[in-house]
């Protein structure tokens, strides 16, 4: 049994070897290609050399390439997948069929979710989400190949850009939102934080703080 410890901890510590080289070197593969983020954004949204100074000092290019590293490192480590330009939020997940749920309804009947689209799109779902859901299934359990198909239904969650839930107040009405597809497990908290704005005043920083920018787009 010892032995085998020995066996397992020694295969550990060389995948997390061979992982960390590998991260290592895609960063510094793609800090030898030929311009950057900047220059990306620059070239597909405009900008002047002042834009561009402003934009290299706030996402950290103009800090050594050992101090990006050792940012980029950390981040991973904690999670942190960085931040999306484009939809101005931060990056959750990279991969588009994660996360997948299983719901059982009874009598063999089984719920599954969700794909998840940055978008406020209330379409009919689209033919890529479909085949990526199904295949998730698949995955998880051969046995989904032979479900019969009974609903399908999409619609879009209330978010902000940051995805965090919001208590706001206006005069005398509380308005509680944001609580995208984590709120089955968030209303009882949340709950709790309204009754305490609205019964003694109370005030919560986590989700009633907002800087002029989330303000806006919103």
């Amino acid at each position: 049994m010892t032995r085998t410890l020995r066996l397992v901890r020694r295969r550990l510590v060389g995948s997390v070897f061979v992982l960390l080289i590998v991260v290592v070197g895609s960063f510094l593969m793609l800090q030898a290609a030929p311009g950057d983020a900047v220059d990306a954004y620059v070239v597909s949204m405009g900008g002047d050399a002042g834009l561009v100074e402003s934009l290299r000092h706030a996402w950290g290019l103009d800090q050594s390439i050992w101090t990006r590293l050792a940012n980029y490192l950390w981040a991973l480590l904690h999670l942190d997948l960085g931040w999306s330009v484009t939809f101005s939020r931060p990056i959750r997940l990279l991969h588009p069929r994660i996360p997948f749920y299983v719901v059982p309804r009874g009598d063999g009947v089984f719920m599954l979710g969700a794909t998840m689209i940055e978008s406020d799109d209330r379409s009919r779902i689209s033919a890529r989400s479909m085949v990526e859901l199904l295949n998730s299934a698949h995955a998880l359990h051969p046995a989904f190949a032979e479900a019969e198909i009974l609903e399908i239904g999409t619609d879009a969650r209330p978010a902000f850009p940051d995805n965090l839930p919001r208590i706001r107040r206006d005069g005398s009405t509380v308005y509680v939102n944001g609580l995208y597809r984590h709120g089955f497990l968030l209303s009882p908290a949340i709950s709790r934080m309204a009754a305490s704005v609205i019964l003694d005043n109370a005030y919560f920083p986590e989700v009633m703080d907002e800087s002029d920018d989330q303000r806006r787009t919103a």
